[in-house]
This record gives structure tokens, C-alpha cells and sequence, in this order.
């Protein structure tokens, strides 16, 4: 729900998701830019039948003409998507979770993100996603969404509480205020001594 009424609300069209699995969150995304004719790519390296699996999902809900699907590590297919010139103003990560694999993702996923942008995260309880979230906030200034903005009520965030055991949010978005030319780690090599 809150990754539909981050991309309805703030008209975003071209949606990038790392991990498709079986499909449910790119549907999510396909059903949201479909009103303006956008476009979704999904980069996973998950079992073929589970990807197949998904796409048909998508099909059987009219909204395979709006997603794409490319079957490489991440690590492989962003540097590609960034040297094609690809620019996204969604993305949502969902795909290998360790420091260095997330870090290396991101510094990609920042250049390709318009600025006002938005970055999701699932399992954000995770110490490694929470570091990299840390590192987008703090080197990049990112900015954590009002969640209340986006039917993420108070409620919702004790029962997320309960069932994950976790002061932590399962997920989390973060808004890209900055144009990357104007980002700390593009303007001085010394930019972490001021953070």
C-alpha cells in the first residue's frame, strides 16, 4: 500500500524494484504508473519458475505491457542501466541484503534517482539495510518520508511493532533532496569529515 500511494501521489512513472520474487510488489508498482503510462523494471536473480510465475501474475492483471524483467545480478545490471542513461524517480530494493552489496547498488541507484525521488526499503529491521539507510541520510541527504502523508498510520506502525518484535520499520522510503551534482560526496573528496 505504501509503495502504490508513494508512486499515485506523487505521479512517478518510471519505477525501478530490485527483486521481483513472485511479483506482488511489481504488480503494486505496474498498477500505480499505468494511468500515466509508465514504465517498471524488475532486476532479479530469483528461480525461473518463481519469475515466471510473476510475470504471469502481472499478465493476468493486464499490466505486463508496463514492466520489464532483467534476469541479472544487480551488481551487473544497475552499472548497464547507469551507462545506458536510464533515470528513474521510484525505486525499491528489495534484493541481496548485505552492507557492501546494498552500498554498491546504491551509489548507483542515487545517480540514476531524479531528485524529489523516492527510495524504498524492505526489511529495514535489518542492521545491514539500516546502515545503508544511515549512509543515504548522512553522505547524501536523503530525507526519511512523512509516513502519515501516506496512510501509514500510528496504528499500523504498533502492529508492525508487535508482529516484527522490533522497535525498527519493516520498511522504510526516503525522498532524494538533493541533485547529485550538488551532493557532498560529488563536490569535495573530503565530504566526510563535515557529516
Amino acid at each position: 500500500d505504501l509503495i502504490y500511494s508513494l508512486i499515485t501521489k506523487n505521479n512517478f512513472k518510471s519505477c525501478l524494484e530490485i527483486g521481483i520474487f513472485t511479483g506482488s510488489t511489481a504488480l503494486y508498482i505496474a498498477a500505480a504508473i499505468a494511468p500515466r503510462k509508465g514504465r517498471a523494471t524488475s532486476i532479479c536473480l530469483d528461480e525461473e519458475d518463481v519469475v515466471i510465475r510473476g510475470q504471469a501474475l502481472l499478465k493476468s492483471e493486464g499490466y505486463a505491457e508496463f514492466h520489464r524483467v532483467i534476469r541479472q545480478n544487480g551488481n551487473i545490471a544497475l552499472p548497464e542501466l547507469f551507462a545506458s542513461g536510464e533515470q528513474y524517480d521510484f525505486v525499491f530494493v528489495d534484493g541481496w541484503k548485505t552492507f557492501d552489496h546494498l552500498v554498491f547498488e546504491l551509489y548507483l541507484i542515487n545517480q540514476m534517482l531524479e531528485c524529489g525521488g523516492v527510495v524504498a526499503f524492505d526489511d529495514s529491521h535489518m542492521p545491514s539495510v539500516r546502515k545503508a539507510i544511515k549512509f543515504l541520510k548522512s553522505y547524501y541527504g536523503y530525507e526519511e518520508i512523512e509516513y502519515t502523508d501516506y496512510n501509514q498510520s500510528l496504528r499500523l506502525r504498533l502492529f508492525h511493532c508487535l508482529i516484527y518484535r522490533s522497535i525498527h520499520r519493516p520498511y522504510r522510503a526516503l525522498k532524494k533532496t538533493l541533485k547529485t551534482d550538488e551532493q557532498p560526496p560529488f563536490q569535495d573528496m573530503t565530504f566526510h569529515r563535515k557529516v
